[in-house]
């Protein structure tokens, strides 16, 4: 018989080899174009900003977690009616997946493009699910903002254009 637990801690590891991967990959990059550091760690940072949205996508919210500073800020617009505001810390972050889980069934984030601005990700994405009672389909385009320090998300922002996620990133489209 196969215990919750143990697969819970199965799925947990798949995600600790992801991230494990994601730093050889960046210590590679490091070695190819070691006379750019920064452009390393920017790329380190987008394969980081990845892993957690697949462990999300993939209902692993302990795993996505591993990506988050323990004091991450997480900041929801008010046109986005979810009367949220600021999420702050592991808790907060959970208690929103969770609350989002009870409300949509299969809810993802699809068509993800990802631009990397240094120590910040930019992601253009498209939030996709159904109501769970309802069977209504949802979807909504949506940008974020990843900020990023020693290698974890320590705030992330949500905008709903693509030029405002840009111009917080410090870019331009």
């Amino acid at each position: 018989m196969v215990r919750l637990a143990d697969v819970a801690e199965l799925d947990h590891r798949g995600h600790e080899r992801r991230l494990a991967e994601a730093s050889a990959k960046s210590t590679l990059v490091a070695r190819v174009a070691s006379r750019d550091t920064a452009w390393a760690v920017s790329q380190e940072n987008v394969e980081r900003v990845k892993a957690s949205i697949e462990a999300y996508n993939e209902g692993q919210y302990q795993a996505a977690l591993a990506y988050f500073d323990p004091n991450i800020e997480w900041r929801v617009p008010s046109e986005m009616d979810l009367d949220i505001g600021v999420l702050r810390g592991h808790d907060g972050v959970l208690t929103f997946w969770e609350m989002v889980a009870e409300t949509f069934g299969n809810f993802r984030l699809a068509d993800l493009e990802f631009r990397d601005a240094g120590e910040r990700v930019v992601v253009r994405t498209r939030l996709v699910g159904q109501g769970k009672r309802s069977g209504v389909p949802t979807e909504m385009e949506l940008h974020q903002v990843a900020e990023l320090e020693n290698g974890l998300i320590k705030r992330l922002e949500y905008f709903t254009s693509h030029d405002r996620a840009l111009e917080a990133a410090g870019l331009k489209d």
